[in-house]
């Protein structure tokens, strides 16, 4: 398994490679999806900013 794309909490634990790699997909996934969930929020609840030089 490749050590470098997987977390090392992940890594440390007692699981075969699949499982490593399909938890840290679930866990890559899952922060991607909430950090579009906070950006589509800021964007529908901020109003617009006008910046005049």
């Amino acid at each position: 398994m490749p050590e470098e794309w997987v977390d090392p909490d992940i890594l440390a634990m007692k699981l075969d490679d699949g499982e490593k790699s399909g938890l840290q997909i679930y866990r890559n996934y899952t922060r991607a999806f909430e950090k579009s969930a906070i950006d589509k929020f800021v964007q529908l609840t901020l109003p617009p900013v006008s910046i005049q030089f």
